[in-house]
């Protein structure tokens, strides 16, 4: 008989918790390394969790837009990571795109750099917690709810976007944030070597699960290969007992 990915997990987390883990079901929208390095976790509540080591076993979810001329224009004024690229902002007029948890942290990391920050929807309906929506509130981050975005447009960079309903919204810089935070976003904020098409997939060690990054591990789809339950299971292991 075969076994749904939704048994084994379930009952793999029945093992876990009989031995004393601590289970919280909630989206992670931020991960920090710091420099006695521990890392920090934030969820989107605004709580905050500091660890010595961190697995990541988010499966796959590298999240294109598909906007015309996306390709072209990454690393022109078009971005996936505040961490890694905000300085390059510093005081220019910068959009996030999305509609999630993920999009709004995104956007307030986007402050330390420039005030003239706005939440794009994509065509969708804003989705965040409370604990988002007090912490956008408070640092006047603008909303704009849109009809979809068709194109980004530019020669040498990035300089409007283009909607569906023919209207244009010239900017500096936009940041893609879709979706909920996936492995690829968590490798472009820890500095996490990647590979694949599009860098999907995070470089770890068969053997151990590590990464590029001390106390960094990695176990299941999010590393390649083999998309298959057996084969998450005991990278998971691997990686668990390495940390």
């Amino acid at each position: 008989k075969a076994i749904s990915g939704p048994f084994l997990m379930e009952h793999g987390l029945a093992q876990a918790k009989r031995f004393g883990a601590e289970f919280i079901e909630r989206e992670i929208s931020d991960v920090k390394h710091n420099e006695d390095g521990t890392f920090t976790a934030t969820d989107a509540e605004r709580a905050s969790y500091t660890a010595k080591a961190i697995i990541i076993c988010s499966g796959l979810g590298f999240k294109p837009s598909g906007i015309k001329n996306e390709q072209s224009l990454i690393g022109k004024g078009i971005s996936f990571c505040v961490t890694c690229d905000g300085f390059f902002f510093k005081g220019k007029k910068v959009v996030v795109i999305g509609n999630t948890n993920f999009a709004a942290e995104e956007a307030l990391q986007l402050l330390t750099y420039s005030p003239d920050v706005t939440i794009l929807s994509h065509g969708k309906d804003f989705s965040f917690s409370e604990k988002m929506k007090e912490g956008i509130n408070a640092r006047a981050i603008k909303l704009q709810k849109t009809v979809r975005i068709t194109e980004f447009a530019g020669s040498a960079k990035l300089e409007k976007l283009k909607f569906a309903d023919g209207t244009e919204l010239a900017c500096d810089g936009a940041f893609i944030a879709l979706g909920i935070a996936s492995a690829s976003d968590f490798a472009n904020k820890l500095g996490i070597a990647r590979t694949g098409p599009q860098n999907a997939f995070i470089v770890a060690d068969p053997r151990t699960g590590e990464t590029n990054v001390k106390g960094v591990y990695a176990a299941g789809d999010c590393t390649g290969g083999n998309a298959q339950a057996a084969k998450s299971s005991g990278e998971g292991c691997n990686a668990a007992i390495s940390v």
